[in-house]
Formats: C-alpha cells, sequence, structure tokens
C-alpha cells in the first residue's frame, strides 16, 4: 500500500525484491520494485469542437501509476538472517519512481482519447521494521518514508510512505 500525504491517494500493487544476504549474516543488499495504480473522479471536461465551439462535457478519471524501484541495504539488529526469533532491521538506499498519470474521458456522444504524463523522479528511502524466519519463508513487516526529489501527485508532497507485510521465500541456503 502507498500513501502519498496530502494527496489522498491510497494505491496497492504487486511487490518483487531480491535480497543477497553474504554467509546469512546481519547485512543485506536488495533490488525491490514496487507497481501501484489508484484512480480519482476528476468532474467533468469540456469537450470543445475544432473551431473552439463548446459541444458537451466528458465524465473525466484521474488514474496514478506508480512504478517504484529500489536498490539498498538493510542491517539486522539482532542476529543473523537464519536464526528463528524476531529481529528489528533498519535500512536504506536511493529509489527512481517513474510516475504515471492518464486522464480518462467518458461521453455518450464523443470519443475522446486519453491524456498520458509520465515522470521520471529520483530520491532516497528509509525503512525500519521487523522479521522472524519461520523456514520456509520469512515474514517481514516494514515500514517505509520515500522521499522523493520532485513531487509525487499535484505538487503536493515530496513524500510517500508504505507499509508492506512480506512473505520472503529464500531461494539458496
Amino acid at each position: 500500500m502507498l500513501n502519498i500525504p496530502g494527496a489522498d491517494l491510497r494505491c496497492y500493487g504487486p511487490n518483487l525484491k531480491i535480497e543477497y544476504t553474504p554467509d546469512n549474516g546481519p547485512h543485506s543488499f536488495y533490488w525491490d520494485a514496487s507497481y501501484c495504480t489508484t484512480a480519482v473522479p476528476a468532474g467533468n471536461t469540456d469537450i470543445y469542437s475544432n473551431i473552439g465551439r463548446l459541444i458537451g462535457s466528458a465524465a473525466t478519471t484521474k488514474r496514478y501509476k506508480y512504478l517504484y524501484n529500489q536498490v539498498g541495504f538493510k542491517a539486522l539488529l539482532a542476529g543473523d538472517a537464519d536464526e528463528q526469533k524476531i529481529m528489528p532491521f533498519l535500512g536504506g538506499g536511493l529509489e527512481v519512481v517513474v510516475a504515471t498519470a492518464v486522464w480518462t474521458y467518458k461521453s455518450d456522444n464523443y470519443h475522446i482519447d486519453d491524456d498520458v504524463a509520465r515522470t521520471v523522479l529520483y530520491g532516497m528511502h528509509f525503512h525500519g521494521g521487523v522479521q522472524y524466519n519461520l523456514q520456509p519463508v520469512i515474514l517481514e513487516l516494514k515500514g517505509t518514508i520515500d522521499l522523493v526529489l520532485k513531487p509525487l501527485a499535484g505538487g503536493i508532497s515530496n513524500l510517500a510512505g508504505t507499509i508492506r507485510l512480506s512473505a520472503i521465500i529464500p531461494i539458496t541456503n
């Protein structure tokens, strides 16, 4: 779940994380890809003819799509990754966000193409949480604060927050 403060946006989507933990130690490096989307009604938009005359209106929906790519570092604070106990962790890294806004117009009388605006944004992320190694899966609950160098939604906020409960499946021992 992604929450952009001040923008009243909450969106949901899949997440893929590849994490490398050398020798099941207390530190790991990761690449995390997340996708989320949400749609909000945006009222009505006036429709004009080719000569600029008002000919009607269309219901408008604005859909936001975010593709987050994060690389970073995670440190377990109470042991090694292979231990079966609750372990708090802290971490952070860099991110690249592909933000897309799509305006969709619905009219009974006219066909109007969607308008699309795409932006590539950069920033940093910081996270903390707890994990528990159940063997064969690791449960992870984490909260993330993303500081993006340009505002994410309508010039309102440079911060995004996530809360995730994940099941991590180790592929090697």
